[in-house]
């Protein structure tokens, strides 16, 4: 596994991406994956379905995850976890970390060559990649 980090921010300090961003990136893979959600905390029209999810430990489809992230404002914390039908591990794993930085796990090396390619400052994770399962 490999982990990155994403640290791309506007002039305020504030992140200029989010969980949706990244979904989209992932690419079709996303929309293929169960999805399980970890320790969420969001804000936004739909935060409440992402928090009944982590709360309840109930998963959601790829398609539910792309149009309930697409309807929050920021995602605070938590991890976002896929794996597809076919694999008995996680080929995926988002981290939103305090508002701050997202860390991106995964054996999917050509998304960690488009995450390099879309983000300006994007840092190696070796700490992330050990502690993911």
């Amino acid at each position: 596994m490999k982990a990155v980090t994403i640290h791309d921010s506007t002039p305020n300090d504030v992140l200029s991406f989010d969980l949706a961003d990244l979904l989209r990136i992932a690419g079709p893979s996303v929309r293929e994956s169960t999805w399980r959600c970890h320790a969420v905390e969001a804000i936004g029209p739909q935060a409440d379905l992402l928090h009944a999810a982590s709360d309840n430990g109930r998963s959601l489809s790829g398609d539910e995850l792309i149009d309930i992230a697409t309807e929050v404002t920021q995602i605070i914390d938590g991890d976002f976890v896929a794996e597809r039908s076919n694999e008995g591990a996680p080929w995926l794993v988002i981290r939103a970390v305090d508002s701050t930085v997202y860390v991106v796990i995964t054996n999917d090396h050509a998304l960690i060559e488009r995450i390099r390619a879309k983000f300006r400052d994007v840092r190696d994770s070796p700490e992330d990649a050990e502690a993911a399962w």
